[in-house]
């Protein structure tokens, strides 16, 4: 964003609700070549242990890795005419889910078989993952129009995309909140035709 405004009186005419309204402006590039880059990164082996004073705590909820990678670029392809900015970012996770250890099921496809446990396949952890990518177009056409069109694609998945995430559920038995893909599309017209409208 290259504007982020928060009014916080309420019931305005902008708004079909009151209580505050977050107004934000979008980068549209500009006439010189610009970008930022900005990734976090952690994993299991960084944290501390408190096995003595607390041992539930290093058996649910690890964090086996958590990162974001964000990088955005923007610029002029036709000065004082045209410009393009555009922003991608790819998130991820692998975490144990909370409640202890919990194994894969060893009759896992077998009809008429409960669930036991695979122990020798190791702990189930459950990975989520974010990732999009978007660009806009701004043209000044003239003195007063300018034109801008947004594209913004992304896929999701969580809870878990891969895994599962509550130890009282199988992971068979377990669904995905996964949505691919995901899209956001505008084209916006700026016009003022008079000093007034």
């Amino acid at each position: 964003a290259q504007e982020i405004s928060i009014q916080l009186s309420g019931a305005l005419g902008e708004s079909e609700t009151g209580g505050a309204t977050i107004n934000i402006i979008p980068r549209t590039g500009g006439n010189r070549y610009a970008g930022s880059f900005n990734t976090t990164y952690t994993r299991n082996a960084w944290f501390a242990r408190n096995d003595q004073a607390y041992p539930s705590l290093n058996e649910s909820n690890l964090v086996q890795y958590n990162y974001d990678v964000s990088g955005a670029y923007g610029g002029p392809i036709l000065r004082d005419r045209l410009w393009f900015y555009s922003v991608a970012r790819d998130q991820g996770k692998e975490q144990v889910p909370p409640g202890g250890p919990f194994f894969p099921n060893l009759h896992y496809g077998k009809w008429g078989y409960n669930y036991q446990p695979d122990r020798p396949a190791g702990n189930l952890t459950y990975k989520n993952r974010w990732q999009n990518v978007n660009g806009r177009f701004t043209w000044q056409a003239t003195e007063r129009n300018k034109f801008n069109i947004f594209w913004d694609e992304q896929n999701f998945c969580q809870d878990p995309c891969h895994g599962m995430v509550a130890a009282f559920v199988a992971p068979e038995a377990w669904w995905s909140v996964e949505v691919k893909p995901n899209r956001l599309q505008q084209f916006s017209w700026t016009n003022p035709f008079t000093n007034r409208i």
